[in-house]
């Protein structure tokens, strides 16, 4: 019998990769731990009833992460909220069963998967296999036809071969080729050859000697001698050139060539037209090539090769080649793209481009160092700091969320424009110790447990320490402009003079923000820092100043996975709960 989920198992564990469990913080109340849970198994089954496999598998296992690996682990899961953990038990028995049934359905999903795949790998390989026959065979018909073309050219040589070899012709005493015809064709005078570069020298150059026309056929009838004899009695006595008569070889270059000779118009071409006529020959004259017009050379510096002809046009003069001047260094800045007009109408004028949360933690250090060397801040260490003494009843371990709004409460109540640090190291090892037994007790909280806030401000208020000071709430993304002005807006409304306090919760954290009468602002941390190892007060001259001051202490909690969850998720209000840059501000001042 095959296992349940063998068949998807390759699957399943791809989309592991997807299943995201939050890390529990016990500053997050257990009953908002009960409340995504449950979110969470309505939407896995959702998503099992509409087919959605990979979705619901991954829903699922959520769940299942929440259920059983972080809610029994928070501070208030067994001592708390008893229906709430016997609900948790019976839904996940329930959504166990549905994921095992899911898991069968994916079973039959990925066999079938797996079985369309056989098939289609079946039907690849036979066409591999068709493909390579049908080659084969082509290869085969090619080689057939080029043995058969070998055998036809051997056999048609051998043909050759036996075929007798055709009559010599023989020439006749006068010099003549039977069947040649006896007129006598004059050459034509060569094309003129291109007129010269532009750049040729001025002085005269030398020319080599011009090879002669190529000869026509020979004339018919009388032989050469006669027709020399002829014309020597036509031209008055004067012997004829051989060269007239009987074309002779291409003469060699030289290797160094003569000067060039003048060049004489062709006077004996038409006399000897003449008297090859009167004697019975039949002479085709070649019509002359179309005067020229004068040549616009001088009389020196002419090459001899080249026919007598118009001057070319000049040639110009190449231009000097110049370095290209150097291209404009690129601003440091760019401006942004321009937007489309539907955007550009709502886009704010001063969009910039966005750092990362790498790059933003490092500039904001280093604006905090720059104001700690211009002395628009400073800090100031205490002698002690939360979980100095571990000795029973004067224990401050995990007491940030006592220590925090008890100091806002001394600062606003005390007279004088700023708290003194004796103040505030009496909050820290006596006045929280015997709270945080009280708030522990009452939840039935284990030793050194973290409290959520919210306990501690309703065991204040029920106290009467809070209840004559207005207070407000603020919240959202530490690194949003817009959700950290508003708090400090809340600080800012404050007139000059009065004094106003909060509680700062972030990453699992609770500092304490105090407006000073001056109009000063402060952000007590009882936990110790480095190099001294004890509690501080870092104190900011402006609001200006207190923002930078938030910022650096915000990404000096932001370390590891929380940074990369920044660096890969965008802010979200739906999951802001679970979202490490979340902070809330309580904030108490005195009456106006």
């Amino acid at each position: 019998m095959e296992v349940v989920g063998a068949a998807s198992k390759e699957w399943r564990d791809s989309l592991m990769r997807e299943v995201v469990v939050p890390e529990l913080m016990n500053s997050l109340p257990l009953t908002k731990y009960y409340e995504i849970a449950e979110q969470v198994a309505k939407q896995a089954e959702e998503q099992d009833l509409a087919d959605q496999f990979a979705h619901a598998y991954i829903s699922y296992k959520r769940y299942m992460g929440l259920a059983i690996q972080v809610i029994p682990k928070h501070n208030y899961y067994r001592n708390n909220f008893q229906r709430q953990r016997y609900a948790l038990r019976a839904r996940r028995d329930e959504l166990t069963d549905k994921l095992r049934l899911l898991v069968s359905r994916m079973d039959e999903v990925a066999q079938k998967h797996k079985d369309e795949l056989a098939k289609q790998e079946q039907a690849r390989k036979a066409a591999e296999a068709e493909r390579s026959r049908r080659e084969r065979e082509k290869i085969e018909a090619e080689r057939r036809k080029a043995a058969e073309a070998m055998e036809a050219a051997a056999a048609a040589a051998a043909a050759a071969a036996t075929l007798p070899e055709p009559p010599t012709q023989d020439i006749e005493e006068d010099g003549n080729i039977p069947g040649i015809s006896d007129r006598v064709v004059l050459p034509s005078a060569p094309p003129a050859p291109p007129p010269p570069h532009p750049s040729a020298p001025s002085a005269p150059l030398p020319e080599p000697s011009a090879p002669p026309p190529e000869p026509s056929a020979p004339p018919k009838g009388p032989s050469a001698a006669a027709a020399a004899a002829a014309l020597t009695a036509a031209l008055g006595g004067d012997a004829v050139p051989a060269s007239m008569t009987t074309p002779s070889a291409p003469p060699q270059v030289p290797p160094k060539p003569q000067p060039p000779a003048a060049i004489q118009p062709d006077t004996a071409s038409a006399e000897l037209a003449s008297a090859l006529g009167t004697l019975g020959f039949a002479v085709d004259t070649p019509t002359p090539a179309p005067a020229a017009p004068p040549a616009a050379y001088p009389a020196v510096g002419r090459p001899s090769h080249l026919p007598p002809g118009p001057a070319p046009p000049p040639r110009p003069k190449p231009a000097l080649i110049t370095p290209a001047p150097p291209l404009p260094s690129a601003p440091r800045a760019h401006p942004p793209p321009s937007a489309p007009p539907s955007y550009s109408e709502i886009a704010p004028t001063h969009m910039h481009f966005r750092l990362s949360a790498a790059q933003e933690k490092a500039q904001v250090t280093r604006e905090w160092d720059k104001l700690l060397h211009q002395n628009q801040a400073k800090i100031d260490y205490l002698r002690t700091f939360q979980g100095r003494n571990h000795s029973g009843s004067m224990d401050s371990t995990n007491g940030c969320t006592v220590i925090s709004p008890l100091v806002a409460y001394r600062h606003i109540t005390w007279p004088r424009s700023r708290l003194p640090n004796s103040h505030v190291e009496h909050v820290i090892d006596v006045d929280c110790p015997p709270i945080l037994s009280q708030i522990r007790a009452k939840h039935s909280l284990p030793k050194g447990s973290f409290i959520v806030p919210a306990d501690v401000h309703d065991f204040l208020f029920d106290r009467g320490l809070l209840r004559d000071l207005f207070g407000d709430v603020c919240g959202g993304n530490i690194l949003d402009d817009d959700h950290l002005n508003n708090w400090i807006e809340t600080f800012e409304a404050i007139p000059l003079g009065k004094k106003a306090g909060a509680a700062f919760f972030f990453s699992e954290h609770v500092t304490a923000v105090i407006k000073n009468g001056d109009g000063t602002y402060e952000l007590v941390d009882s936990m110790p820092h480095h190099p001294v190892g004890r509690g501080c007060r870092f104190i900011c001259s402006s609001a200006a100043v207190l923002k930078i001051c938030l910022k650096w202490y915000s990404f000096s909690k932001l370390t590891g996975n929380k940074l990369d969850y920044v660096e890969k998720n965008s802010w979200s209000d739906m999951t802001a709960e679970l979202d490490p840059r979340t902070f809330q501000a309580h904030v108490w001042h005195q009456d106006k």
